[in-house]
């Protein structure tokens, strides 16, 4: 991997209501720790780093899956 790049990870996330799809991607560490979710492998994407918001969170806006979608996963 390059220098200023990191992984990111698609993840779940279950609580007392169920299985919850993030609307986001993660490093492998910040799924582990900060979330306690699980990572879906295969879903790895290397990205800049700089391509992080303040939160660490990395949200592809143009095209992709937009909220619509995870609604449907939803339900």
């Amino acid at each position: 991997m390059e220098p200023h790049q990191v992984t990111v990870y698609s993840f779940d996330v279950f609580d007392v209501d169920g299985r919850n799809y993030m609307p986001f991607k993660a490093t492998r560490e910040e799924i582990l720790s900060r979330y306690g979710g699980q990572l879906i492998e295969g879903t790895a994407e290397t990205v800049p780093l700089d391509a992080l918001d303040d939160e660490g969170h990395y949200r592809r806006w143009s095209g992709g899956w937009t909220e619509q979608h995870f609604a449907l996963l939803r339900h």
